[in-house]
């Protein structure tokens, strides 16, 4: 598992002043195969999550479980990307988009949805709006972020959504 987690944290830090689509899209597949190979299974993955490995430049590196029916709702990360992937069980990740009406009121609109499990995983960019639902029994679940996402959420530009309008 360490081996993998040093690749990916190589990859980042090779590229993080030429951060392109390229570059993220082979980190994805590079936490996917950690997802494959699994984790410890004497840990205790938290709802909290446990940070596996952080940088200087920003990123962080966590994995945290979920139970049944957790539903996290629509959200953004503000600035920071974020790769998901699941290591057991089942996540259903919706993608949305925030219609911004002339009345000055917002909704967001369902783009599309997908199940990962075991080994799959998916990558948000900057802005971008999703949700998240544990299907399986409990899910764990690895979260690699460009940025320390509390800060994000302090400082206002990560935001939370209902389905209606902007909340």
């Amino acid at each position: 598992m360490n081996d993998k987690i040093n690749e990916i944290a190589i990859k980042l830090r090779n590229s993080w002043d030429s951060m392109d689509i390229k570059v993220l899209n082979e980190v994805q597949a590079l936490v996917g195969e950690l997802a494959k190979a699994g984790l410890d299974k004497g840990r205790d993955y938290s709802s909290s999550g446990i940070k596996l490995y952080s940088d200087n430049l920003g990123f962080m590196f966590y994995a945290y479980s979920e139970i049944n029916g957790t539903y996290r709702i629509p959200h953004n990360h503000g600035n920071g990307w974020v790769i998901y992937a699941v290591v057991e069980g089942a996540v259903e990740m919706g993608t949305y988009i925030n219609w911004e009406k002339t009345n000055g009121q917002s909704q967001l609109i369902l783009r599309d949805k997908k199940i990962l499990e075991s080994g799959d995983a998916r990558i948000y960019y900057p802005g971008e709006i999703h949700d998240t639902r544990c299907l399986s029994k409990d899910a764990l679940i690895l979260r690699l972020t460009s940025c320390d996402l509390k800060v994000e959420d302090i400082e206002g530009r990560m935001k939370r959504f209902n389905l209606l309008k902007d909340a």
